[in-house]
């Protein structure tokens, strides 16, 4: 592919991809019509109740013991010979077992065999049956039972319920062994789940719930609460869901789609056994475009849609290619510049015995615009799939430092990906920590950013990026997820945010007033503006110290506060500036928007938006946002307002307007502050023993008191 062949966007677009089965080919949007088309979906044979007596996964065949002396008994211990497994039920004269009945419509040409044997039978005793096979009640006796010492086998047709017994004798004497008794029939080899249940739910499946041979394909929410087995599984737009304390084992490939109109997720909180590999099925509908993808599962060079070639930045050709770039996070801490940090990912990896995509890592991946298909498949190595897939992961994250300066712009960036296929919620990777506060997560058009321990979600097989204080180590466990990504920003008691809407794009910026943070850039409470690759999309951010900020973080102090607002205007529109300040929780201050260029000032509480038109340059610094200090007017002949602690208890009456509430220990620190509404409230606080200072705010009156928590 020519250099000038990728047009540099960012993006996570998906779209469907065809599945064979059979040798057909299968959009999951086809299945249901293709689950009953006896030409395609072939049958099977497939044993579907098994009692061998030894207690294992396999004895699938609920039964009961009537009579007295019926019990497992090891029958070689007797010198019977043939017996499948350790142990045969012993049924000796007036003793009898009685398996669970069968609903076999769904089945054809079904089958049950048993085996048995006589040991010490008395003159003409027999081995006897009640059934009802086929809806008709049938009593017969089992013919010529072997008393050589070997099991022999007797096979009936469409049995529901079956009763075996042994007729008494007199005197009682001998008896019976019974053992490997199964049922089998013809049935499609695959079945289509769709809606919500658990994998027994036969209600839910096209044709009974798939085990053993047969092979499952999931179009809902299932969820597996007991060991269960399968030839394959395919994972479109749905869910599978492992329960602690299942297992779920799958001879073949496990498929998951991730389209635009299949979106699978694989959660594992119990056991998976993968015998095979796992294949991700995904799609870039935008040929020449970037995409951000990352790989629970490590991809080698064999493991890459054999259609395609990996290649790289020297290419010169065009077809059926595919590129990728890392983020190198070194090389910007070395140089401390922004821009060319991305490095290709050489074609020589492309071939032979070689890692090309590590798990739980970022990348950039694009195909050539000439390419015959957007359609590709991911696939791990075979047998290189552990039992906690989905499950639980240890996520080894690197530190790379601009001159030891680990507030610097350049420090600490890491492009990592979400280790389970199924979305995280950010939630998981806890504030406070070397990993930092916030989460970058490119949505298609803009970064947006999560706090961490918030309640972002980053999408199965996305990419996100850290930017670290230090080199760490983070455990994760999978957890029910919303499949809905959350709000950005906004875990700020007090905050402004704003909105600059284009005609197709949106981007965000936000304020927070934080006592302890500064006007310099702090590592724990500002989060920097990643600029979009996408051209046509508007950016927004705040201003600090020539740095630009998503997230803007200062203490609400002083007279006046001016914050300058930096917009990236792509082309000549319209534009509109939009704001919630229902969570700036001061009366001390108005909110303004100056308009540079035309003058115009605008208070953000009472006007929510504000729009121009621009499409130059020189518009990147035309706005401001004012903070201006109000005097506290129109309060004549009230009440005065008090306030004070009782108990552990804020007890605030008379409060003439809405106002702020603060509780300080002795060094000045903050531990609470919250809104003070107008009038009387009472507000429950959870404070240890010890001594405090309570500040209360409202218009122009700051008044403070020393108060002690006794007990």
């Amino acid at each position: 592919m020519k250099k000038t062949a990728v047009c540099f966007i960012f993006t996570l677009f998906f779209t469907s991809f065809a599945l064979t089965t059979s040798a057909q080919t299968v959009h999951p949007d086809q299945w249901s019509s293709w689950i009953n088309d006896t030409s395609k979906n072939l049958v099977v044979i497939d044993t579907f109740r098994v009692q061998n007596f030894e207690s294992s996964a396999l004895d699938t065949w609920e039964y009961t013991l009537t009579g007295k002396g019926a019990s497992l008994a090891n029958a070689s211990l007797n010198g019977i010979t043939g017996q499948n497994g350790n142990f045969s039920v012993w049924l000796p004269a007036g003793s009898g077992i009685v398996f669970a009945p069968l609903t076999i419509s769904a089945y054809e040409a079904v089958q049950t065999r048993i085996n048995y044997v006589g040991k010490d039978l008395a003159v003409s005793q027999k081995l006897l049956y009640s059934s009802i096979q086929d809806n008709i009640a049938i009593s017969d006796q089992f013919q010529d039972p072997n008393t050589d010492g070997s099991f022999k086998s007797r096979t009936m047709s469409k049995v529901n319920l079956i009763h075996i017994y042994v007729d008494e004798a007199t005197p009682p004497q001998g008896g019976f062994y019974v053992d490997n008794v199964f049922s089998y029939g013809k049935i499609a080899g695959n079945s289509l789940f769709t809606g919500a249940g658990n994998w027994n739910d036969s209600i839910r499946w096209s044709h009974l719930p798939p085990a053993r041979l047969r092979k499952a394909l999931v179009a809902g929410n299932v969820t597996v609460t007991n060991n269960q087995q399968v030839s394959g599984l395919k994972i479109g737009q749905g869910s599978v869901k492992v329960d602690e304390g299942a297992r779920l084992t799958i001879d073949s490939t496990l498929v998951l789609y991730h389209t635009a109109q299949h979106k699978s997720e694989f959660i594992n909180k119990g056991t998976l056994v993968a015998k095979d590999k796992v294949q991700l099925v995904t799609s870039f509908p935008q040929k020449g475009v970037w995409r951000f993808i990352s790989f629970p599962f490590d991809v080698y060079a064999d493991g890459i849609d054999p259609r395609f070639v990996l290649k790289d930045d020297q290419t010169t050709t065009n077809g059926n290619y595919l590129y990728a770039q890392i983020y190198d996070a070194s090389k910007r801490a070395e140089t401390g510049t922004e821009s060319s940090n991305w490095k290709p990912v050489p074609a020589s990896l492309g071939t032979g015995d070689q890692l090309v995509f590590q798990k739980n890592k970022g990348y950039l991946i694009a195909i050539d615009e000439a390419s015959t298909d957007t359609l590709l498949t991911f696939t791990s190595r075979s047998g290189a799939i552990p039992s906690d897939f989905g499950k639980e992961v240890q996520l080894s994250v690197p530190h790379y430092s601009y001159q030891e300066n680990e507030g610097s712009p350049h420090s600490g960036w890491y492009l990592s990906g979400n280790p389970f296929p199924s979305p995280m919620s950010v939630s998981q990777l806890p504030a406070g920590t070397s990993l930092g506060n916030f989460i970058y997560w490119y949505n298609g058009s803009t970064y947006e950013v999560f706090d961490a321990g918030g309640s972002g979600v980053i999408p199965a097989y996305g990419a996100f990026f850290f930017k670290t204080t230090a080199q760490t180590d983070v455990s994760l466990k999978t957890r029910d997820l919303p499949v809905v990504k959350g709000e950005a920003f906004s875990s700020s008691n007090s905050f402004i945010g704003i909105t600059l809407q284009g005609a197709k794009y949106n981007d965000r910026t936000e304020v927070r007033f934080i006592p302890e943070a500064t006007t310099h850039i702090d590592q724990a409470y500002d989060a920097y503006k990643l600029t979009s690759l996408l051209n046509e999309s508007p950016q927004i951010a705040t201003e600090c110290r020539s740095n630009l900020l998503a997230v803007n973080a200062q203490p609400l102090e002083g007279d006046k506060i001016v914050i300058p607002i930096h917009l990236r205007i792509p082309s000549l529109d319209s534009y509109t500036l939009n704001f919630n300040a229902d969570s700036f929780d001061s009366d001390q201050y108005t909110v303004q928007l100056a308009d540079k260029q035309t003058g115009k000032v605008t208070d953000v509480a009472r006007n929510k938006s504000y729009s121009f038109v621009s499409g130059t340059a020189d518009d990147s610094d035309r706005f401001e946002l004012i903070m201006q200090k109000t005097l506290l007017t129109e309060i004549e002949d009230v009440t005065p307002a008090k306030f004070g602690i009782e108990g552990k208890t804020l007890v605030a009456t008379n409060v003439p307007v809405k106002g702020t509430a603060r509780i300080m220990l002795l060094t000045g620190q903050t531990i609470w502050n919250q809104v003070l509404p107008a009038g009387s409230s009472r507000t429950d606080l959870t404070l240890n023993k010890g001594t405090y200072i309570l500040q209360v705010g409202f218009g122009r009156i700051l008044e403070q008191q020393l108060f002690i928590i006794a007990q």
